[in-house]
């Protein structure tokens, strides 16, 4: 029933997949989630592959398109998420400094009918 044999309670849950794509790429980081959510053994069915480019994003993170995962939907992005370390010089000196750099993940779309228990 299962991809990889795993039942939903040992699989990761969807917003625990990160997908370092060390690039604002939002096809890209659609596709590399996709794949992630897959291989962990989820049923992902893309609703909407229609994605904001790079140019026209006003701000991070940028929309990456709409998936449903086993009857919940879920809207894919990209942007810095994830911890990196960026060596640089200052002052002569070599220093290890932490920064964001750029990951996809998803965000469910919360309703009514995908969190029933919240709005009763």
């Amino acid at each position: 029933m299962y991809e990889n044999d795993e039942s939903p309670q040992t699989r990761k849950d969807p917003v625990e997949i990160i997908a370092r794509v060390s690039v604002l790429d939002p096809e890209r980081a659609r596709e590399v989630w996709i794949h992630l959510a897959t291989r962990d053994g989820w049923a992902v069915e893309v609703l909407n592959a229609d994605h904001q480019s790079v140019a026209e994003a006003r701000s991070l993170p940028i929309f990456c398109g709409r998936v449903e995962i086993e009857g919940i939907p879920y809207v894919i992005q990209v942007g810095p998420r994830v911890r990196h370390s960026l060596m640089e010089v200052v002052n002569g000196e070599w220093v290890n400094r932490p920064v964001l750099d750029v990951a996809a993940w998803v965000e469910p779309e919360v309703s009514a009918e995908t969190a029933p228990t919240v709005f009763e």
